[in-house]
């Protein structure tokens, strides 16, 4: 049963992509820590009403697009895939509420704004880093910030949990850079629509221990900007 006081908090919408349920739970205690609610949807529930309850969103990582990838990684069934697209479609264009992507997250927001993808960083980008590291400390590297992020996080340079082997190529419509590694490779973006929290990170803030920065507050700042708009 919701407490008076849950009922006063932001519910952030957050879509069930993983199989794997200790990876979903990273998400979920990411958004009760900063102070929200965090509501799951599945593959086959009626994402027009799970939106309309929701005050904010976290696109969540998870397999590679279909169509997107040719190097063998697990990539989402005909179905998630659908789901996940289409999730992405009527928050983006559909709402003004928040919203904050990761990894895959990150990507979606870019294919939906009309962008594209590199399949591939290491057979793509020459001279690139290491970027499939897998959140470990000690694989993990540098982005450069600019912008609302540098604001946000308190840094322009700091390290972040590596864990992607494929990127932002071109940027959709309203979609600007918000940090790249040190080899060019984008690793945040966000949508350019004045008021609202609309952004995407390759990393993953969820479970990040690296000391630069306080990775939490990404999250915090999407609850924050979800309970503005209730």
């Amino acid at each position: 049963m919701r407490t008076k006081m849950d009922i006063e908090k932001p519910t952030i919408g957050v879509p069930k992509i993983s199989r794997d349920p200790e990876i979903h739970q990273n998400y979920i205690a990411a958004v009760e820590l900063a102070g929200g609610i965090p509501m799951e949807l599945s593959d086959g529930e009626d994402i027009g009403n799970w939106i309309a309850q929701c005050d904010g969103f976290l696109f969540v990582g998870g397999p590679d697009f279909i169509g997107h990838d040719n190097t063998g990684h697990f990539s989402l069934t005909k179905g998630m895939d659908r789901f996940y697209r289409e999730i992405g479609r009527m928050v983006i264009f559909e709402t003004m509420k928040p919203f904050l992507g990761i990894c895959l997250g990150c990507q979606l927001i870019n294919l939906t704004c009309g962008g594209s993808l590199y399949g591939d960083i290491a057979m793509e980008i020459p001279g690139a880093l290491d970027h499939e590291k897998h959140g470990k400390a000690d694989g993990s590297h540098y982005v450069n910030a600019t912008g609302h992020l540098t604001e946000l996080l308190g840094s322009g340079r700091f390290q972040v949990n590596s864990a992607h082997h494929q990127s932002i190529k071109e940027l959709g419509k309203n979609v600007v850079v918000e940090a790249q590694s040190d080899d060019g490779v984008i690793e945040s973006i966000r949508l350019d629509i004045q008021g609202r929290f609309a952004i995407g990170v390759q990393w993953h803030p969820e479970r990040c221990m690296i000391p630069d920065v306080d990775h939490s507050k990404l999250f915090r700042e999407l609850v924050e900007s979800a309970g503005t708009v209730r």
